[in-house]
């Protein structure tokens, strides 16, 4: 599979990750099919990389925070973009948060394994090094947008 093919299922995965952001109180369980096909995707393109490279664990990290963040928008236009919702029962962005949040963790010590295992290559190890740096960022400025989200639910 090439980088431009990856890069697009991983695109794919991504639009559809976000989407249970637009999802409203009458149609909330469609997000589990959603965030599954979502997932499959992603792991999908990750096997296909059969080394394990630093740059894999890159590519996750921005692929899991952009589908993240992009889902936080769509779920903070959702007013906007469906109009307000006026049914009884829990907004099913928090359980979508609630996977978010166990997805974060996964992923994460995934990216840290095979950064840390990457330190210690000589061609990878500024990369790796990078790639750690945003992977110990990610969890404050994550946790912070999903703590205040569970607060506002």
């Amino acid at each position: 599979m090439t980088i431009k093919v990856k890069w697009l299922w991983n695109l794919l995965g991504v639009i559809i990750l976000a989407l249970p952001g637009l999802i409203n109180v009458s149609n909330r369980f469609y997000y589990f099919a959603l965030l599954g096909l979502g997932w499959v995707i992603v792991v999908f393109v990750l096997r296909q990389s059969v080394h394990k490279q630093p740059i894999d664990a890159i590519i996750l990290l921005f692929t899991t925070n952009f589908a993240f963040w992009f889902s936080y928008v769509l779920w903070k236009l959702r007013p906007l973009i469906i109009g307000p919702v006026q049914s009884e029962g829990v907004d099913p962005f928090s359980i979508a948060i609630s996977a978010w949040l166990i997805a974060l963790i996964v992923c994460a010590l995934y990216e840290f394994i095979v950064l840390v295992r990457g330190i210690n290559k000589s061609k990878q190890r500024y990369l790796s090094m990078l790639g750690l740096v945003g992977v110990l960022l990610q969890f404050p400025i994550t946790l912070k947008a999903i703590y205040s989200l569970i607060n506002g639910i």
